[in-house]
């Protein structure tokens, strides 16, 4: 019996035995539990259609759908009900697992995974069948995070003044081409409020897991300076 059909009811099996001098004869039960055929893709990042796309990028802390559907091995028609676990782990780190989840009338199921603030690098997910535990990849996606980690303080005004800012990648792959400046409207009211000479030095590149320091040099030409500003750090990867 090679590939037995799953059922619900044990099967009742009577084995015979003999030669010629006598023969023997038991009953026994045998149960085939139901075999399953799970799927999953990425189908939406942040609300964005992603369906079939590959090389996925997920934004720092963006949300993540993942759909499948379910298929019974011994009828091609999905069914209703049916538990799934999900994973999902980033490369490096341990396996999250979310169960169960459940089929809908078409056997389709989906969850929506937000992604923590502090999670960056490459990501696996899957999903399988409580009888039929496997972690084999469906799909993969990229987060690239950069977090500030030290904030930049400006004192002794006025006069020429400098302040040094530590950014952090979070994820688990290098990043290149760093650069940063300030927005637009930004420079325009720091400038009204006597800021010039405005300079950043940053490196050019952060390996993975791991921080650089950030260089923030202006020259302030008022005594009292009260103004906020924003510094947008950039990649060539994020």
């Amino acid at each position: 019996w090679i590939e037995p059909v799953a059922s619900k009811t044990p099967y009742q099996l009577s084995i015979e035995v003999s030669n010629r001098l006598n023969s023997v004869r038991f009953n026994l039960q045998l149960q085939v539990f139901t075999a399953y055929t799970v799927s999953a893709q990425i189908t939406q990042v942040n609300g964005n259609d992603m369906t079939g796309m590959s090389n996925i990028i997920v934004p720092t802390a963006g949300t993540v759908t993942v759909s499948g559907m379910v298929h019974p091995k011994y009828a091609n028609a999905p069914i209703a009900n049916v538990p799934i676990s999900f994973w999902i782990q980033r490369e490096g780190s341990s396996r999250t697992t979310i169960s169960p989840l459940y089929t809908d009338s078409q056997g389709r199921w989906s969850i929506r995974y937000p992604l923590s603030i502090n999670t960056g690098g490459h990501h696996n997910v899957g999903a399988y069948h409580p009888k039929n535990s496997s972690f084999e990849v469906f799909d993969t996606f990229l987060t690239h995070a950069m977090r500030v980690t030290k904030s930049i303080s400006i004192s002794s005004l006025p006069g020429p003044i400098s302040g040094t800012a530590r950014i952090k990648n979070q994820g688990n792959s290098v990043l290149t081409g760093l650069n940063a400046y300030i927005p637009e409207d930004d420079i325009n009211r720091l400038r009204a409020a006597g800021v010039n000479n405005l300079e950043f030095f940053i490196p050019p590149s952060i390996s993975a897991d791991s921080s650089v320091e950030m260089d923030v040099n202006m020259t302030v030409t008022v005594p009292y300076l009260n103004s906020r500003f924003s510094v947008i750090v950039e990649s060539n990867e994020a």
